[in-house]
Formats: structure tokens, sequence, C-alpha cells
């Protein structure tokens, strides 16, 4: 997609793939795994990182810790609150999916914009658009948005950003296990996840490996 998010070309749609289906997907190692590798709250992370926030630990609940000045207790709604407002997501689609209302959701919003240093963002966005025609992310990749809508800009800015360290991330990932001979198969990337079909002498080793994997 535009900013870098995978889409399927052709054969499965493993980017929407339930996880009973996920779970049918059989080892060709005897007693081997086949197992899921993902960034934790890889976006919200990344735009906090992207912005100078260095508060927020790697091994806390970002959406918990955040729910927490947003006064919410819910970590399911903090969480549908933080992921709607970083997709551009407006009043009333968030209301609905948050089930809030918007009295109370309002002033959540505007600390939110606060913390992602949201205005900020937009501001040198469309600075770099009058100027260029587009704009970088914080990788320095190129972007050109389909409108400057401040929720658009904001969102392909972070999932641009997030979509770099993933692939970054299991890049790194791959050529670790190729420069040690490993035999553990990649299967697919699924945005912040990749599958990898894994032995079971491996399985270990794959462990340790992905526990270097960070925002």
């Amino acid at each position: 997609t535009k900013t870098g998010r995978m889409k399927v070309v052709s054969g499965p749609n493993v980017l929407t793939m339930k996880k009973g289906f996920k779970r049918l997907i059989a080892s060709r190692f005897q007693g081997g795994s086949v197992i899921e590798i993902d960034f934790s709250a890889l976006e919200p992370r990344t735009a906090l990182a992207a912005v100078g926030h260095q508060e927020y630990d790697e091994n806390c609940d970002i959406y918990v810790m955040i729910g927490d000045d947003l006064g919410i207790d819910d970590r399911n709604i903090a969480k549908q609150v933080i992921i709607s407002f970083l997709y551009g997501a407006g009043i009333n689609t968030i209301c609905r999916l948050a089930e809030i209302d918007s009295t109370t959701l309002i002033p959540k919003l505007k600390r939110l914009k606060e913390i992602f240093l949201y205005d900020d963002v937009v501001n040198s966005i469309r600075s770099q658009c009058a100027q260029r025609g587009y704009f970088t992310n914080h990788a320095g990749r190129p972007l050109l948005p389909s409108s400057d809508k401040p929720g658009l800009l904001f969102n392909n800015f972070t999932q641009s950003t997030a979509v770099d360290v993933a692939i970054s991330g299991f890049s790194s990932l791959l050529s670790e296990i190729n420069n040690l001979s490993m035999k553990t198969v990649p299967l697919c990337f699924i945005h912040d996840a990749i599958i990898l079909d894994v032995p079971k002498d491996e399985l270990g080793t794959i462990e340790k490996m992905s526990s270097g994997l960070s925002t």
C-alpha cells in the first residue's frame, strides 16, 4: 500500500487469516512447530519513539500505561481508543468502536495529541509537502499523501515508520537464521508478525533471537 503495508496479490489471504486456520498449518519437521513472532503494540510504540518519548519502557503494557494517563481503566477500551486515534478515525467512529460517549472522549483525544506530539508531526508533514510535494517518514522514506487531512497525514507517518521497523527487524532475524545455517523456514509476513516453521532443536534459539527484536 501507499505506506508500505503488505497486501495480497495472489494466493491465500494470509493477512486476514483467522486463528483457527493458522492452527491448521502443519510443520514440515518431525516434532517441529509453526510459530508466530510479532512486535508488541508496534504502531503506538513506534509513534512514541519517533517523537522522543523514552519514558515508555519496552517492557511495559503501552495500552495500560497510556490508559492510566487518559483515565481509562479498561485495557480493551484504551487500546481501541489509541489504535483508532492512530488510524485517523473520526470522533463518531471511535465512540462507536470503544463504546464511549463524545463528551468523555474529546478531552482524552486532546491528551493523546499531546502525548504523541500530533500537531507538531502534522505541521512538519504539511511544511514538507508544501516545499517538496511529499514528506518523509522517520526512516527517511518519501510518501505522497492522498489528502491533507490531519488524521491521514499522521497515520501515514506512523504506519509507514512502523512498517519500516517491522521489515528491518524481521530482515535482521532472517539474516541471522541464514548466517547460522539454520533449517528454520519463513512461511509468511503479516504486517507486524512473521510466521516460521521451526525444527524442534532450533526452537530455543529462535525464542532467544526474537526476544532481541525491539522498537
